[in-house]
């Protein structure tokens, strides 16, 4: 009996995950895909004007029609779910406020990234090929190990490979966003990489912010992603093979109003889960991520006070 341990680890919690995306629903506020008033919420949603701007890119890249674009706090800044394969569920890509207005290049930069997620439907199958090789992993681990043991290497696979995947993936969509962006949008996204240095160098006046953040602004922990210092390499690669050289003081009064802005964006989105209290901070951190189950929607919104609902009803 207790061989199936190893199974409900990560291939069970992955597994989860996957179909998640593949059913993927913008958690708005009690109102879901099979509401009548759910189009007409989608578009109160903030940054949905946004849209008609790409819609042209996204019908040239192959992306669903439907895809769904609106502006959020979110501990992400930048973040996406759902897939281009299954339509039934949403896509959505959410984005940080005012930055469209604040550097348009490198909003477009950033989107046509998130944009490549969900074109190669990255958020379905990153988890779903991770837990299928957590599943060969427990097969493996049961039939020639201990229970214990067999789930270290079930949990330990899952990770490893998610993690490598991701990376990958992550790489990909730079590659995607740089093959497809124009001169000017290929330095909208540096200056978007080089103001996250900057932020994370900010952090680094604290004893925490040393551990968390290396000496050139890239964040230690974050194994998901390749750095900032290599994606600004890349990119600045891409303007040197066009031929396209660097005004360095035309651009960095830019890179400063976008540190400000993540700044601002990230303050308030921690701001957010302060308020709210230790006991609701895990959910709230899972619900910026766009991860929470739709129910716990439900459930915050008749527990939290009322004084935090507009929070809920913008998601």
């Amino acid at each position: 009996m207790l061989s199936i341990i190893p199974f409900f680890t990560t291939p069970f919690g992955l597994g989860l995950q996957a179909l998640k995306q593949a059913r993927y629903e913008v958690p708005l506020f009690r109102v879901y895909q099979n509401n009548p008033d759910y189009q007409s919420a989608l578009k109160k949603l903030p940054g949905h004007n946004i849209k008609s701007e790409i819609q042209p890119f996204l019908e040239k890249a192959g992306v669903r029609k439907d895809l769904i674009i609106f502006e959020g706090s979110n501990l992400m800044l930048f973040s996406c779910a759902g897939t281009n394969m299954f339509t039934k569920g949403d896509a959505a890509i959410l984005v940080p406020p005012k930055f469209h207005a604040t550097d348009k290049e490198g909003f477009y930069w950033s989107m046509k990234h998130e944009i490549s997620h969900i074109k190669h439907n990255d958020c379905f199958t990153i988890p779903l090929i991770s837990a299928i090789c957590g599943t060969a992993a427990a097969v493996f681990g049961v039939s020639c190990m201990s229970t214990l043991p067999a789930t270290f290497l079930t949990v330990s696979t899952g990770i490893v490979v998610q993690t490598l995947f991701t990376r990958w993936r992550e790489s990909k969509a730079d590659d995607f966003a740089i093959a497809n962006s124009s001169d000017e949008e290929l330095k909208g996204g540096r200056r978007v990489l080089i103001a996250f240095q900057k932020v994370n160098l900010e952090d680094r006046k604290t004893f925490w912010g040393k551990i968390q953040h290396s000496a050139h602004g890239n964040t230690r922990y974050d194994i998901m992603h390749p750095s900032f210092t290599s994606r600004i390499q890349k990119i600045e690669a891409a303007l040197q093979t066009r031929n396209i050289s660097i005004d360095l003081i035309e651009e960095n009064p830019k890179i400063e109003k976008t540190q400000e802005l993540l700044l601002d964006t990230k303050t308030k989105a921690f701001n957010i889960i302060a308020d709210l209290g230790g006991t609701f901070q895990f959910i709230i951190k899972q619900t910026l991520q766009q991860t929470t189950p739709q129910f716990c929607l439900d459930v915050l919104a008749d527990s939290v006070p009322s004084r935090f609902r507009h929070f809920f009803e913008s998601y």
